[in-house]
């Protein structure tokens, strides 16, 4: 386990409000994906988050069969990286030419 940091406390709390929702990932008892938007994920503590389960769909019985979960937050709009100075990947077929 990590501990949630104010930054990301702050970042997480205010996702919505931001325009990037978080991404819930959960599995079923038989290894089935599921993957939704929540808007309502907030930091719980400094080891959780937690989240307003309102669809009462597939995730709520997934986390109940199966409590191995993902939460995905990226909010590009804060990202830092200038593309003109971000590095670039070679697509040259040479590249990947095998001898």
């Amino acid at each position: 386990m990590i501990s949630i940091t104010g930054d990301m406390q702050e970042k997480i709390d205010n996702a919505l409000v931001d325009r990037a929702p978080c991404f819930v990932g959960t599995a079923s008892k038989g290894g089935k994906p599921q993957i939704s938007m929540k808007g309502s994920v907030l930091v719980y503590d400094d080891e959780t988050l937690a989240y307003w389960e309102r669809a009462k769909r597939s995730a709520l019985t997934n986390v109940q069969d199966n409590p191995q979960t993902i939460i995905f937050y990226r909010n590009g709009q804060s990202a830092s990286t200038d593309a003109s100075t971000a590095p670039r990947r070679s697509t040259s077929p040479e590249r990947y030419a095998t001898t």
